[in-house]
């Protein structure tokens, strides 16, 4: 057998004394991440990523529901590659951040002040009880009132 008078120093992905043999990346169980499935490749290898993830080792969650974006209880709607927040009535925006003020149109009649609440989760709202209708101040039988709910 004849000795070798050189040693090769081989690029990432091939091994051997002359760097011939490509290496298996997908022997490594962590070549993928998240189920991805693994394609050896000449030289390097491919991961095949489940729906929702992307990223070269399926690295990058696209749930973006997940780390609950919407503000003020609004729902989130993941969808491909962006989401959407609905928002609770009383709030708009982008992540329903923005409190809508109702009282900008002067909803209130016969003297009424009209005050713009911010919608507190933690109040439920009762069936009539009151005979003003309490955002425009109108007689009404559909009046509600509210009983504050403590954790």
């Amino acid at each position: 057998m004849r000795s070798l008078l050189f040693r090769c120093s081989c690029a990432v992905g091939y091994s051997g004394p002359t760097c011939e043999d490509d290496v298996d990346e997908c022997g490594d169980q962590s070549a993928c991440f998240n189920g991805g499935s693994c394609v050896n490749t000449v030289g390097s290898h491919a991961c095949s990523c489940p729906a929702h993830f992307t990223g070269s080792r399926c690295e990058t969650d696209m749930h973006r529901c997940r780390s609950s974006p919407c503000r003020n209880h609004g729902a989130c709607v993941d969808l491909p590659n962006h989401f959407r927040c609905e928002c609770r009535r009383g709030f708009a925006g982008l992540l329903c951040d923005a409190d809508v003020d109702e009282c900008a149109t002067a909803p209130c009649i016969n003297g009424g002040l009209c005050v713009n609440e911010v919608i507190n989760p933690l109040v439920t709202w009762y069936p009539p009880v009151a005979v003003y209708h309490p955002s425009t101040c109108k007689k009404s039988t559909s009046a509600l009132f509210r009983i504050p709910q403590y954790p």
